[in-house]
């Protein structure tokens, strides 16, 4: 049960590191003020998520899983490639669609895979799916 919880945790601190990384590479690329408030906004939230799991994880003795230079630099490569020819507000908005997306997919089946998570760490990852949801219909209007 503990590998189960402490597993949960990691995937938040994971997935909301990715998504501070990935709106990081992001930020200059952003002339639109009303975009970077956004995207500040939803950092800041990731930020939060990320603090909690890391807090989380520290009760149970665990410290959390680095991400891979490998995974960094397929980030970054890959926001490089997709907005060297178009860095619109729609296309930052699509890419920030689909990247939320891809995190929500990973984390519900990382609930589903768990057989008894405790309480709080269930509704920590709950809270990132929520946040992350409401993020995509808020990105929707940039389309």
């Amino acid at each position: 049960m503990h590998h189960e919880n402490t597993n949960l945790l990691n995937e938040i601190s994971k997935a909301s590191k990715m998504g501070m990384e990935a709106i990081d590479i992001l930020m200059p690329k952003i002339k639109n003020e009303s975009l970077k408030n956004n995207l500040k906004a939803q950092c800041s939230e990731y930020q939060t998520l990320h603090d909690k799991a890391n807090h989380a994880m520290s009760a149970y003795n665990v410290k959390p899983s680095k991400e891979s230079m490998m995974a960094q630099t397929m980030l970054w490569g890959s926001i490089q490639m997709n907005t060297l020819m178009n860095s619109s507000e729609q296309h930052i908005a699509e890419m920030m669609i689909n990247g939320t997306t891809m995190g929500i997919i990973d984390m519900t089946k990382k609930l589903n895979e768990l057989e008894k998570p405790n309480q709080d760490e269930r509704e920590l990852a709950q809270t990132f799916i929520e946040q992350s949801q409401a993020y995509i219909d808020m990105w929707k209007h940039y389309l």
